[in-house]
C-alpha cells in the first residue's frame, strides 16, 4: 500500500511539473492601434500566475503596421521570442490558436467636431468672450496613428475679431504633428465687436436693384481678404494642402490673389468653399 501511495505522488509531482504555466491562444486576424503591437493585443493568455500574465500581456512583440497595413506574426516565431524574452521553457509555455496571426493596423479617429470645438474655445479665450460661435462648415475627422493625442489651436493673427474668421488646429498624436486643420466659424451675436470694414477692406458689392444683383449680395463670402485658408492642389493621386493668407473677399467660383505663410510670391486660386481653395491657371 505504501509503495503505491509512493508511487501515485510521484505521479503527481510530475504531471504538476510538466504542465504548463501559462496558456497563449493566438487570434488570427487581430486589429491593433499604436506605436508597437503587444502580446495582449494578439492573443488571449490563461495562467494561475497573476504576475506573469502581467508581464505577458504587455510584452511587446513587434512595431504595430501602419494604418491599413498588415503584419504576420507566426506562432513558432512567438514561441521563442517568449522564451527568450522572459526566461520560460518551452514546457512551461503552451501556444495554441492560429498557426498565423494577420495583424491589421488601425488608426485612432480624432472626431472632426472635437476640433471644431477646440478652435471655437479658442476663439472665445481670444476675443474674450463667451459670445455664440458655430462652425460654419463641418469639419472632417483626421485618423491619428497613436495616442497621446493634443488638439492645439494656433494663435489667432487678426487684429480684432469679425463675423467669419478661421482658426486653424494642430492634430498630435504619439508626439508627432499630423495634420492642421482650419476651422471655420461665424460669430451668431452681436454684441461681440466687429472690425470696422472701411477703404481698401470695404466689400465691393455696389447696390443695384436688379435681382440678380441683390441675391449675389446675400450670397455668403467663401474667403474673407485677411483671413487663412487651405489651398490644394493636385499631382496625379497625390493631394497637396498648403495654408495661404487671402488677399481678397471672393465668393465660390471666383479667382483671388492668395500668399503661403512668410512667402512674398501671390498666386491665384479658385474659390471652392468655405476657406477652402484650389490652384487656378
Amino acid at each position: 500500500m505504501r509503495t503505491a501511495i509512493m508511487v501515485l505522488a510521484t505521479a503527481c509531482a510530475a504531471a504538476a511539473s510538466a504542465a504548463p504555466r501559462v496558456t497563449i491562444d493566438l487570434l488570427p486576424n487581430p486589429e491593433v492601434q499604436g506605436d508597437t503591437v503587444v502580446l495582449g493585443q494578439v492573443a488571449h493568455l490563461r495562467s494561475p500566475d497573476l504576475e506573469l500574465m502581467r508581464r505577458l500581456v504587455h510584452l511587446p512583440v513587434g512595431r504595430s503596421p501602419r494604418n491599413g497595413e498588415l503584419a504576420v506574426l507566426r506562432q513558432e516565431a512567438l514561441g521563442l521570442w517568449i522564451r527568450r524574452h522572459t526566461g520560460l521553457t518551452a514546457g512551461e509555455v503552451e501556444l495554441r490558436g492560429s498557426q498565423e496571426s494577420r495583424v491589421l493596423g488601425t488608426a485612432r479617429r480624432v472626431k472632426g467636431e472635437d476640433i471644431g470645438q477646440a478652435a471655437v474655445e479658442a476663439l472665445r479665450r481670444w476675443a474674450g468672450t463667451a459670445e455664440d460661435v458655430r462652425v460654419r462648415v463641418p469639419v472632417r475627422g483626421v485618423d491619428v496613428p497613436g495616442t497621446p493625442v493634443r488638439l492645439e489651436p494656433r494663435p489667432i493673427e487678426q487684429a480684432a475679431p469679425r463675423r467669419h474668421m478661421v482658426v486653424w488646429v494642430d492634430v498630435w498624436a504619439a508626439g508627432a504633428l499630423v495634420r492642421t486643420v482650419p476651422v471655420s466659424l461665424h460669430v451668431a451675436s452681436g454684441d461681440m465687436p466687429v472690425r470696422a470694414v472701411t477703404g481698401s477692406d470695404a466689400p465691393l458689392i455696389a447696390e443695384s436693384p436688379t435681382p440678380v444683383a441683390r441675391a449675389a449680395a446675400r450670397e455668403p463670402l467663401g474667403v474673407v481678404r485677411g483671413d487663412w485658408a487651405t489651398l490644394r492642389s493636385t499631382t496625379g493621386p497625390v493631394v497637396l494642402e498648403v495654408a495661404v493668407e487671402v488677399l481678397q473677399d471672393g465668393r465660390a467660383g471666383d479667382k483671388v490673389r492668395v500668399r503661403q505663410r512668410g512667402a512674398g510670391a501671390v498666386m491665384t486660386a479658385r474659390v471652392v468653399g468655405p476657406a477652402q481653395l484650389e490652384l487656378a491657371p
